[in-house]
């Protein structure tokens, strides 16, 4: 369990830790632990509750917390200032996980071609590495609870960018997720962008109606998502929600890896 904090090059680094073999690899863009509690604005039965924050989860999920993989290599992007809690919660987390070493990449990706030479600097390592595809996971959590202008200009081209920089890479088109955000009903989930985001666009009206029908608890677990399928009478219903279960992932909970889905997406179910 090493945590390196790395504010130059990143591909430098990497191709300097030759001599460890990582068996996996996880990116975190954004992700970065603000705070402890978190606070929805809808609907009306949430307003005043506290829920606790997932943003320990967003650096370093659950299904690697519990990993088989013997060596993990976590890299998390985002502007790390001194004295932030992102450190005393990884510093936790890794006390009981030492199989995970963290690279904390000190830098603001909506600067110039930041992003663009960051993410060719991983996928170089992956591909020259040879990581299987469901080894890999690139995550982009930048999204805002209330954005001005320039911010909303982030939310849609930072995603756009990643895709097509990391779908230059045979085989791992499908590896680059994006968080749904900050709506309770998806707080803990993600996406697989390539594969759902215009889906999304197009079934998102649909599913708030029926998320907002069947939840009568507002826990944000993604357990409760699966009582959604309970009174669901119309078949455009049904397809969206079965569309949303298949490319979504909880980060906050374990899952298991599909032999065989639909068009061998490397895909990933809920247990």
């Amino acid at each position: 369990m090493t945590i390196h904090e790395i504010s130059g090059n990143l591909g430098r680094w990497l191709q300097g830790s030759v001599d460890k073999c990582y068996d996996r690899v996880y990116v975190s863009i954004g992700g970065k632990f603000n705070q402890r509690e978190q606070y929805f604005n809808y609907p009306e039965e949430a307003k005043n509750k506290v829920y606790p924050s997932n943003a320990g989860f967003q650096m370093v999920p659950a299904f690697l917390r519990n990993s088989e993989s013997s060596n993990v290599l976590v890299i998390l992007v985002d502007m790390f200032c001194n004295g932030d809690p992102c450190r005393q919660v990884l510093s936790s987390v890794l006390q009981t996980n030492p199989h995970i070493d963290v690279a904390l990449v000190n830098t603001d990706v909506s600067l110039g071609k930041t992003l663009k030479y960051l993410v060719r600097d991983i996928m170089d390592y992956i591909a020259e590495r040879e990581i299987p595809s469901n080894k890999f996971m690139i995550c982009n959590f930048i999204r805002f609870s209330h954005p001005n202008e320039l911010e909303q200009v982030l939310e849609e081209s930072v995603p756009k960018k990643i895709q097509r920089y990391v779908g230059r890479y045979a085989g791992y088109e499908d590896c680059f997720y994006q968080w749904y955000g900050c709506s309770i009903y998806t707080y803990n989930l993600i996406y697989q962008y390539r594969r759902y985001d215009v889906l999304r666009l197009m079934c998102y009206s649909l599913l708030m109606r029926l998320f907002e029908k069947v939840f009568r608890t507002f826990s944000i677990n993604s357990s409760c998502i699966h009582l959604a399928q309970m009174g669901v009478d119309d078949m455009s219903t049904q397809k969206a929600l079965v569309g949303f279960l298949r490319y979504s992932i909880d980060f906050t909970e374990n899952y298991v890896q599909s032999e065989s889905l639909g068009e061998n997406l490397g895909h990933y179910t809920y247990h």
